[in-house]
């Protein structure tokens, strides 16, 4: 998805993207799918955070969601919490920081009521911010559900179709220059060595393969340009990937992003970090040695199963979708690419 309009009782609404307008999470569905609560009314440039206010989680839990839910709900919903203050003290744990909040289950031909129920209840409250509310369907964690041929754009088709179905999105719902999908491509070594991406594939692979021209390729593979950031390999300057933003080309592509799979070792989401990290301060005052060893242990069981592929993946319009990838000469991965043992790698 693009983006939205701010709200349109402003004098002058402006096109921003989804993660800068404010919004809150109200529910899930599925096993990767969430739906949160978008407020354009709220957003404003010199906003810091798109992270709902305390104060306006409160407004649309007492005056928009409780009600809608009570309404939906009818003799079930009596024992929701009665303010949000309330569920905020209840959900706090003794001496923790973290909270365990209440959840409720909704039946799937009731839920579509839901979004309608907490507009009327805010409207009903005169919540300022309440115009111009939309709900997105967000789904994570489905990377690699679906796979196709890389020179058939049949087979890229049905793979598309078959994910949407997955995920149960209408496909004839599914129109308009600000949908996209990540489509990725993942070279392997017959021989299962270690591939990795040369520096100075990045260009070339964006003129060759996203047929971006030469000179925007060039310049925006450029050291210093806003829109190109390299992922050096093993601190290894010339062999590194990248990610570039506003690449466009044939496909019209919004972002490219050449990675390596090695990061599976040690990929792990802890706060501000994807992967395991050790910091000065922990070496210098605890105990480093199963860090340390559990790195190492890692790296060297890996010599004998693991071997390093390639990958690269573009965000393009969904009419774009089944036609990036499809029919690419197999010979040009292997300038791109340097192939190592995984004795050495590791």
């Amino acid at each position: 998805m693009g983006g939205f309009y701010t709200d349109p009782l402003k004098q002058n609404p402006c096109h921003v993207s989804p993660h800068k307008v404010p919004n809150i999470g109200i529910g899930t569905f599925g096993l990767r799918g969430s739906i949160r609560a978008f407020f354009p009314g709220l957003y404003s440039e010199n906003r810091p955070s798109s992270i709902l206010t305390m104060e306006e989680k409160g407004l649309f839990y007492d005056y928009g969601l409780k009600p809608a839910l009570q309404k939906l709900l009818q003799n079930k919903g009596s024992d929701l919490p009665p303010k949000f203050s309330n569920e905020i003290w209840r959900a706090k744990g003794h001496g923790q920081a973290g909270f365990g909040f209440q959840s409720r289950l909704i039946k799937g031909h009731h839920s579509w009521k839901l979004g309608s129920l907490i507009r009327r209840s805010l409207s009903h409250a005169e919540i300022p911010w309440r115009d111009g509310m939309v709900f997105l369907h967000q789904i994570r964690g489905v990377k690699s559900t679906t796979s196709h041929d890389a020179d058939d754009e049949l087979s890229a088709e049905y793979a598309l179709n078959k994910f949407l179905e997955n995920v149960g999105l209408d496909v004839e719902r599914i129109t308009g220059e600000h949908c996209y999908v990540d489509v990725g491509i993942e070279v392997s070594s017959l021989e299962e060595r270690c591939l990795a991406w040369r520096l100075d594939s990045h260009r070339r692979f964006l003129r060759d393969v996203l047929e971006v021209d030469n000179t925007r390729a060039e310049r925006l593979t450029k050291l210093g340009s806003s829109k190109y950031s390299r992922d050096p390999t093993s601190l290894l300057t010339d062999i590194a990937g990248c990610r570039i933003k506003d690449v466009l080309g044939r496909f019209l592509a919004k972002y490219c992003q050449l990675y390596l799979t090695d990061k599976g070792l040690t990929y792990r989401i802890d706060g501000f970090h994807t992967g395991k990290f050790v910091t000065a301060l922990d070496l210098l005052t605890k105990d480093p040695t199963p860090y340390l060893t559990g790195l190492y242990n890692a790296y060297v069981s890996a010599i004998d199963s693991c071997s390093s592929n390639a990958r690269a993946e573009v965000r393009v319009p969904y009419t774009q979708a089944t036609k990036v990838f499809v029919g690419i000469d197999p010979e040009l991965f292997r300038s791109y690419l340097i192939s190592t043992a995984r004795s050495v790698w590791w």
